[in-house]
């Protein structure tokens, strides 16, 4: 059997099966497999198969023609209940010097490996980059329908936006077919690739509500308890408190309190002296004293924002009026692996006292965690609390 069989475009399931061979020798050329690649008869990759019924009666015999034909061999299972099927569990394995002749008949020649194609991409494109191409060579990116070729011209492209001061997200997404995210994490790489790429930092984006009369700082983690907290207090302007949403690990980040790295949005009727007295502080041109503290999760995440806050603003405590409530009710919390939060690492000692001495021990001997958006600001307020 040569030429392709008339009936095998009317076997979809069997094509398939021919297919999953192709699949494991374009990941391992035939050179390098010891045994013959196989695939195991089971309903679940051949249902068509199992049916029991005409259809499957000719599939089995089709099978058993294509060994006939020396395409592969059919190993039966021995251990098979004696009212299952010839085929049940049974082995195909391939012959490998049919391997040209499947990839004529299914119209799949043989690709170069994704590596190779990607490394001589970049030795074509080598002098397009102005620092050391090799660093790119090493590093094969894959982009879901482009070619190696495609996406090594899009790092080749880099270089003549180097002088645009743009973003990283902006860079990304103009070289890159609209993907913003694509060089998230590879700025070592861009670095070896264009020493004089200057790449604009994108700026924070604090939000804070600033009230009349200022007492303290109150930096929240989670948008739902700040939005929630922002609310009541634009109702009832009692607390003094100005309203930070932190964004996770955002109000932590080392540029926090660096002018040209930040962009603070106000929530709220705040004169312009009140900004410029809070923007003095926040960037140290005044050294006036504001007490701080943090809102967020009880969990060790959260600790470890404290403790990350603690560096770019000294002296931040938990806040107490939002942990007390949460602390009481830690018992109906959740284990870290019923929330995905199984990586999270003790911080170990935050420098705050009532996180050290009360939050942390009673999360270590719980085994539980308790997101911040369980209590409210309403309730917090009804408790006395704020």
């Amino acid at each position: 059997m040569r030429e392709k069989p008339p009936w095998l475009d009317d076997q979809p399931e069997l094509k398939a099966l021919l297919g999953r061979f192709l699949d494991k020798l374009d990941r391992r050329p035939a050179t390098a497999w010891k045994q013959p690649p196989s695939v195991t008869l089971e309903a679940q990759s051949f249902p068509e198969l199992f049916h029991l019924d005409e259809a499957s009666d000719r599939a089995w015999q089709l099978i058993k023609l294509l060994a006939e034909e020396g395409i592969w061999e059919i190993k039966p299972q021995r251990r098979r209940n004696p009212y299952d099927a010839e085929f049940a569990g049974a082995r195909i394995r391939l012959r490998l010097e049919v391997e040209p002749l499947l990839r004529e008949w299914l119209n799949r020649p043989r690709q170069q490996p994704y590596m190779q194609q990607w490394q001589a991409a970049v030795d074509r494109s080598s002098q397009r980059f102005s620092g050391d191409p090799l660093s790119l060579k090493g590093r094969p990116i894959q982009v879901s329908g482009h070619t190696a070729e495609e996406v090594v011209g899009a790092f080749a492209t880099i270089g003549e936006l180097a002088a645009s001061e743009l973003t990283l997200r902006q860079l990304s997404a103009r070289c890159f077919w609209g993907n913003s995210k694509l060089l998230d994490n590879r700025q070592d790489l861009l670095r070896a690739l264009y020493p004089e790429l200057h790449i604009r930092p994108r700026r924070l984006l604090i939000n804070i509500y600033l009230p009349a009369d200022v007492k303290a700082v109150l930096f929240i983690e989670n948008l739902d308890s700040y939005l929630d907290a922002l609310e009541q207090q634009r109702l009832t302007d009692t607390a003094g408190l100005i309203l930070v949403y932190c964004a996770g690990f955002r109000g932590s980040a080392e540029r926090v309190r660096q002018p040209d790295q930040v962009r603070i949005h106000y929530i709220g009727d705040a004169s312009p002296e009140q900004r410029r007295r809070l923007e003095n502080w926040w960037f140290g041109v005044d050294e006036g004293v504001l007490p701080c503290h943090f809102w967020g999760d009880l969990d060790f995440a959260g600790m470890t924002i404290l403790k990350a806050l603690r560096r770019r603003f000294p002296g931040i405590e938990a806040w107490q009026p939002g942990y007390a409530p949460m602390l009481a009710r830690l018992a109906e919390g959740h284990r870290a692996v019923d929330a995905g939060k199984q990586e999270q690492i003790d911080p170990g000692d935050t420098g705050c006292r009532y996180a050290d001495r009360r939050l942390l021990p009673a999360i270590r001997e719980s085994g539980r965690f308790l997101d911040q958006e369980l209590v409210t600001w309403r309730s917090c307020r009804e408790a006395g609390l704020v």
